[in-house]
């Protein structure tokens, strides 16, 4: 199944036809950003079905919410919108239509889309958001590392099913532009599903800006590096001697002509060379088949010997956490992540919000 997967260079050669010749100069930034959702839609998608899916990126383009609308053939879509605190004002809501909703949420429960309900219900509605969270964790989780391991946290959620008098964003002015690009997904031997992603443009300025600076910053250091002091192709004695011929017969104290280039030492950051010491003085392939246990810790409570002998049935233990708060997840008893809890079927489920840090995960094994 995971040769299935979209390679990088695949999804770089949907993303070339995006908008056609007319935007080959549009902002790289929006290619990294619709290529996230792009891997993210195709592998759920994969992992759910279990066939192969294709995918390709179209109508990457700026315009009006209710311009948006107003294109759509007169139906019922349903709409996800997703509220982050990265950034102020950073919602992002997926467009589909109600039976591309109705399919994924077949997917979601199984099925293949060969017996569909005639229409939306609450069942198959609650399975169309859930298989929705899941493409939209899959990709902030790699817009985490695009942005440099900042924190992106989820405010809110909705899903809903919409027939007309509706925008994307309802806070926003009908006339907001936002970016819009479509994701259309083929999956052998089950059907075609269509999912338009929109931003507020404000909101994408804000990410790419972002993501240039953050790439910027990793490529100085690289381009300081490269360029180092340049060899003058004499041996050491000679360089000696013509330094001391240069500064002979010059005042002590006297300023040296020429500026010099004066930059802040670098150092490999300790935790990256404590895990690769770490890494190296063990063998990992030797437990990777080990197994154990994961638990999910929602809270915990301190209480005394006599509050504990006065539990009856139906006694209500107050958590140091509250509703909304990140859940623990522990292997063997070691934090690992954070997550929120989801509904998969009729069973319980985590979805993973943030990984502890590589390092401490680490040291912490020992």
């Amino acid at each position: 199944m995971a040769d299935d997967l979209l390679s990088q260079e695949e999804i770089e050669a949907l993303l070339k036809g995006i908008g056609g010749a007319s935007k080959q100069d549009e902002d790289e930034e929006l290619k990294e950003i619709a290529s996230l959702y792009a891997q993210a839609f195709s592998n759920v998608l994969q992992l759910l079905s279990g066939g192969e899916v294709k995918i390709d990126v179209k109508e990457s383009r700026v315009c009006g919410q209710a311009a948006f609308v107003e294109e759509l053939e007169k139906s019922s879509y349903l709409l996800y919108v997703v509220d982050y605190d990265a950034f102020e004002g950073w919602s992002h809501a997926f467009v589909m239509s109600e039976r591309t909703a109705l399919l994924l949420a077949d997917i979601m429960m199984g099925g293949d889309g060969a017996e569909l309900p005639d229409s939306m219900n609450d069942l198959y509605l609650s399975a169309a958001q859930e298989g929705l969270s899941q493409i939209t964790g899959a990709a902030i989780s790699e817009m985490v590392n695009l942005l440099g391991g900042r924190r992106i946290g989820i405010k809110n959620t909705s899903c809903s099913l919409k027939v007309e008098g509706w925008l994307p964003f309802e806070l926003l002015p009908s006339s907001e532009n936002v970016w819009v690009f479509s994701l259309n997904a083929e999956i052998k031997d089950v059907g075609n599903l269509k999912l338009w992603s929109l931003m507020p443009q404000k909101i994408v300025q804000v990410l790419s800006d972002e993501i240039k600076k953050r790439v910027g910053s990793r490529e100085q250091p690289q381009k300081r590096s490269e360029q180092g002091p340049k060899e003058t192709g004499l041996p050491v004695s000679a360089k000696v001697s013509q330094v001391a011929r240069e500064t002979s017969g010059r005042v002590v104290g006297e300023e040296v002509s020429g500026a010099v280039e004066v930059r802040p030492a670098e150092f490999v950051p300790l935790d990256k060379q404590i895990v690769d010491q770490d890494m190296d003085g063990h063998n990992f392939d030797l437990i990777v088949d080990v197994p154990v246990r994961i638990t999910v810790r929602l809270g915990q409570a301190a209480k005394t010997i006599g509050e504990i002998l006065n539990l009856t049935p139906g006694s209500v233990i107050e958590l140091d956490k509250m509703a909304g708060d990140p859940v623990d997840i522990l292997v063997n008893g070691k934090l690992i992540a954070r997550g929120e809890v989801v509904v998969i079927d009729e069973n319980f489920g985590v979805r993973i919000t943030e990984i502890v840090n590589r390092s401490d995960r680490i040291k912490s094994l020992w």
